[in-house]
């Protein structure tokens, strides 16, 4: 995981070169410059950001001496990093191509649907989650990654239709909702979650409740937003429910920090 993560930022890293050479040239506004935009964000955050939290995941059930079943998560790992090259065509369909690039960017979200089931196999998932040694509060984020987790990949099948990958590129909001549930949903609760397991940072139950409410409750919103009432500021609504967000890692940075001078008071006294 952690060897794939470090080959993608490599891969990603193609993007930026190719959009300085198309600013060049004058060709900032065609459609080659939007995509090499989308190729350099689909390799980081489809691949440098997704196998970088998985190796950090497997490598802390490891730590705690959480069984997992190995060669389900090797099954789960080659399937998700095959899949994620061709799935870059989902990442195409609003230049409306060829039905062909539907076609192998619906096969590529089948695979990695696929990887989703061997993942859940390789952890147990009837167990729960909160009960795999970890404390509450990383439980409720480490679920609600993985369902985030879940949910991503079942959008991503649903856009290789072209009525539903027009959609998406008609209303803004479905993509920064769907990057909201990617960024926030799956990368930061996990590494919240991580940080919490590691002693790093200190997560209280009531924290991670109201960022997870904060989370749901903006994306109820901005899927909503083609339901909304034109008279209705969905921009005023969105800052309100951020305040959740801002209110459960605020406390967290203010907990941890305080635990941290508290611990740096005692150490010098002793």
């Amino acid at each position: 995981m952690a060897r794939a993560s470090l080959l993608f930022f490599i891969i990603s890293a193609i993007g930026p070169f190719i959009v300085g050479i198309l600013a060049a040239n004058g060709l900032k506004q065609s459609n080659w410059y939007q995509l090499a935009v989308y190729y350099y964000l689909h390799f980081q955050y489809n691949g440098v950001f997704t196998f970088g939290v998985l190796a950090l995941f497997f490598h802390l059930l490891k730590t705690k001496a959480i069984p997992f079943q190995l060669n389900q998560a090797r099954k789960f790992g080659s399937l998700l990093f095959i899949s994620c090259f061709p799935a870059y065509a989902l990442s195409t369909l609003w230049t409306n191509p060829p039905l062909i690039i539907n076609g192998i960017g619906f096969v590529a979200a089948v695979g990695q649907i696929a990887a989703f089931y061997y993942f859940l196999k390789s952890i147990d998932i009837k167990r729960k989650v909160d009960n795999l040694s970890f404390s509450k509060s990383s439980g409720i984020l480490l679920g609600s990654a993985f369902i985030s987790f879940g949910i991503k990949l079942v959008l991503q099948l649903i856009s290789a239709f072209p009525y539903v990958a027009a959609l998406s590129y008609e209303i803004r909001f479905y993509v920064i909702a769907y990057l909201h549930l990617v960024l926030i949903g799956i990368i930061s609760f996990f590494l919240i979650a991580w940080y919490n397991e590691c002693k790093i940072l200190k997560v209280r139950k009531s924290y991670a409740y109201i960022l997870v409410i904060g989370f749901i409750t903006s994306e109820l919103v901005m899927i909503s937003v083609s339901l909304i009432r034109e008279d209705i500021n969905i921009f005023k609504w969105l800052a309100i429910i951020s305040l959740f967000l801002v209110v459960g890692i605020g406390g967290i940075i203010f907990e941890s920090l305080l635990q941290y001078i508290i611990h740096t008071f005692i150490k010098r006294l002793g």
